[in-house]
């Protein structure tokens, strides 16, 4: 039998075999005026039989239609649907029902086009070998495959990707399928723990947190199915399948044990670094030029740089803590708003900035900077400075080289000093200037790579053209999971600014994209129309960032 139970051929001609018997049965039997010929037996049989038939199919086209409506409505393209449906129906009767059931639940899910292909690659992968079919349960696909359609914070715009991306989902699956016994068992209990025991607030949810413990399976997939023998010890370990890979066990255990019954928002606000509730304010600092204050803002609680020019290594660190749950916790607990830049986290962006051969100054002396340039400007316009000499005394201040700017710049200066009777001191304009040029940055790729040890390639993209011959790469990564780092900036500005795509939501002209900004805090939609627009300025606009243009997209 096939998919809905409709009989195969050779079950119909079966059928057909044993009515031909029974009517020839009745003729033998019957006396010398039978009340009905024997034929009428076998003419009632083949009309039950049609009958039968024709129930199923009908039934059965009425599934198949149902299905496929739902497929395309979660915005499968015609060959997915296609693919899907020929999976299911290779599947026994039970087993087809089964994955049908939970197919319609994902594709109903905001995120179903991307459940559905998650679907795919771990039926796929599980119906490789029994070893494999074996490991990868009817749970623990529907843990993965629910972890892809659901979205993190349902009710909120910029919440609405899933806790697994395709690409994570399938990682999980395989590392499953490939790590040692020992290991496969210790991570099967911790799912089959979820959400239980007597501290578990009622609040708490089951599925949110096995997808999550398969989210940090998935990103230490190779530790722990390639273990690494080391020592003695490590060799023994090594031998008795608890290699390299114990470690790395024992961070999804820690993890697991500690989120284990927390309340779902508050499980989903501490495994990302991007501000995924921006319709709620889950902060208490006001991200700005110093980093403190009351915070009225409820779109700004991302994880935030807490030096000048840490955009990168802050973007790595959004980059990685999407990619891996316990890293994301763990930034939320040294602190992903400590304005004062004590904690790890701070600790590590200047590490990262400092090895790619960055340097900077942090937020709050910056902060302090901007409001003595802001202080000289005043000047400059209380002397009735040339605007055009007022704007390359800001340039200079703030660090440039260009020679037209250093030359009036120095003008400026002499200008303001002389209306303002010598104040500032000429050591706090060559102060301001040389904390400008210490500002110095580092390649995004290199602290992505020296972060998670991802390689990236940069593509450049100034124009509106070179924007949209990358967009169908930049999409297929979002939509199977991988985010994408992306470069701003000011057309004919050398230096930019780091910020970190990790979403695309609506089809066609209608896309939107969802965009963390590493200064701000920030994460916002921004539709494709102003992506693409070197003239629209939405850095600034959504983020008040001064960059105008998309510069570079890295991935």
């Amino acid at each position: 039998m096939s998919l809905f139970g409709l009989k195969s051929p050779f079950d119909l001609a079966a059928d057909v075999a044993n009515a031909v018997k029974k009517a020839a049965s009745a003729g033998a039997a019957a006396p010398a005026k039978p009340a009905a010929p024997a034929s009428n037996a076998l003419a009632d049989a083949l009309t039950s039989l049609k009958s039968s038939f024709d129930g199923a199919v009908a039934a059965k086209a009425t599934q198949r239609a149902q299905t496929h409506a739902q497929l395309v409505f979660a915005g499968l393209a015609e060959d997915q649907i296609s693919s899907t449906m020929s999976r299911l129906e290779l599947l026994p009767p039970e087993a087809a029902q089964r994955e049908l059931s939970l197919l319609k639940t994902a594709a109903a899910e905001p995120n179903g086009a991307r459940a559905v292909a998650a679907w795919g690659a771990v039926h796929d992968l599980a119906s490789e070998s029994d070893g494999a079919s074996a490991r990868l349960t009817a749970q623990v696909r529907e843990a993965l495959v629910l972890g892809v359609a659901k979205a993190r914070t349902p009710m909120d715009p910029t919440g609405q990707e899933g806790i697994l991306g395709v690409e994570s989902a399938s990682r999980a699956a395989q590392a499953l399928v490939e790590m040692p016994e020992p290991a496969y068992d210790g991570v099967s209990r911790l799912l089959g723990q979820a959400a239980q025991g007597q501290a578990a607030s009622p609040k708490a949810d089951a599925q949110t947190e096995r997808a999550l413990i398969l989210k940090a399976v998935a990103a230490r997939k190779e530790r722990l199915t390639a273990p690494v023998a080391g020592g003695l010890f490590d060799k023994a370990l090594d031998a008795a399948g608890l290699g390299g890979m114990v470690e790395a066990l024992k961070e999804v255990s820690g993890f697991a044990n500690d989120v284990r019954g927390m309340p779902q928002q508050e499980l989903i606000n501490s495994t990302t670094l991007l501000d995924v509730q921006s319709q709620v304010n889950t902060g208490w600092v006001e991200v700005g030029g110093l980093g403190v204050g009351p915070d009225l803002a409820t779109d700004n609680d991302g994880l935030y740089q807490r030096y000048g020019s840490s955009c990168a290594p802050t973007t790595a660190q959004l980059f990685g803590g999407e990619l891996d749950p316990v890293a994301a916790m763990r930034a939320h607990r040294e602190g992903i708003i400590d304005p004062l830049g004590t904690g790890g986290t701070a600790l590590q962006q200047r590490v990262l900035l400092t090895l790619a051969g960055g340097d900077s100054v942090t937020r709050h002396t910056d902060a302090l900077s901007e409001l003595d340039r802001n202080h000289i400007w005043d000047l400059g316009r209380q002397a009735n400075l040339d605007p055009k000499v007022l704007n390359a005394t800001w340039s200079y201040l703030k660090g440039s080289t260009d020679l037209p700017d250093v030359a009036l710049g120095r003008l400026g200066i002499e200008l303001i000093r002389r209306h303002s009777g010598g104040d500032p001191a000429l050591e706090r304009f060559g102060a301001l200037r040389g904390e400008a040029l210490k500002e110095a940055g580092s390649d995004t790729r290199d602290v992505v790579r020296m972060l998670t040890g991802k390689r990236l390639d940069y593509h450049e993209v100034w124009s509106r053209s070179a924007i949209e011959e990358q967009l169908p790469a930049v999409d297929a990564e979002l939509q199977a999971g991988r985010d994408v780092p992306i470069s701003v900036g000011t057309n004919g500005k050398d230096s930019g600014h780091a910020m970190l795509l990790s979403d695309v939501r609506g089809t066609g002209a209608a896309r939107q994209y969802l965009v963390s900004d590493p200064w701000s805090g920030k994460t916002a939609l921004i539709p494709l129309a102003e992506l693409v627009d070197p003239a629209s300025k939405w850095p600034d606009k959504h983020f008040g960032i001064g960059w105008e243009q998309l510069k570079g997209v890295i991935f």
